[in-house]
């Protein structure tokens, strides 16, 4: 064993070293797991922003083109399409409803209005959750303060 007198100063024992470069190269697996995450939130982004639109259609195609309150309990055929897609969704991600509508709405603003955003988010450059302040603090904004706000 290393007689402590005889250590340089400042050089460290070859176990603390050792684990140094474990902490190092742990760190550098979670910043890869979270930029994986990153690119995956955008994909299930993009997907849902499908599903919506392919709801959206079906419900043009079987719309009966009267207004809200026209069919039964009140709805017409894209506020029904719009609950429909929202409870398959929330089933099957095992969220509540009220979440499920929130990630649509969320999923729809990153693909059609913030397509930076949505590219960074993709590329791992930020996390989920700076893409969904940035679609917070967007809400209601013109097209042109977007753009300029998001760049």
């Amino acid at each position: 064993m290393e007689d402590l007198m005889e250590r340089r100063p400042g050089a460290e024992a070859p176990r603390v070293a050792m684990l140094r470069r474990t902490l190092g190269g742990v760190l550098d697996t979670v910043e890869t797991v979270d930029r994986i995450q990153g690119a995956t939130a955008a994909a299930r982004a993009e997907l849902i922003d499908a599903a919506r639109r392919t709801s959206e259609a079906i419900a043009a195609e079987n719309s009966s083109g009267g207004p809200l309150g026209s069919e039964p309990h009140g709805w017409n055929a894209a506020v029904r399409a719009r609950r429909e897609l929202t409870f398959d969704l929330a089933a099957r991600l095992r969220i509540p409803e009220r979440t499920a509508e929130t990630l649509i709405g969320e999923s729809q603003r990153l693909v059609q209005a913030l397509p930076d955003t949505h590219r960074a988010l993709g590329a791992g450059e930020i996390s989920y959750r700076h893409a969904q302040i940035i679609v917070d603090q967007t809400a209601g904004l013109s097209d042109t303060v977007t753009t300029e706000f998001e760049r």
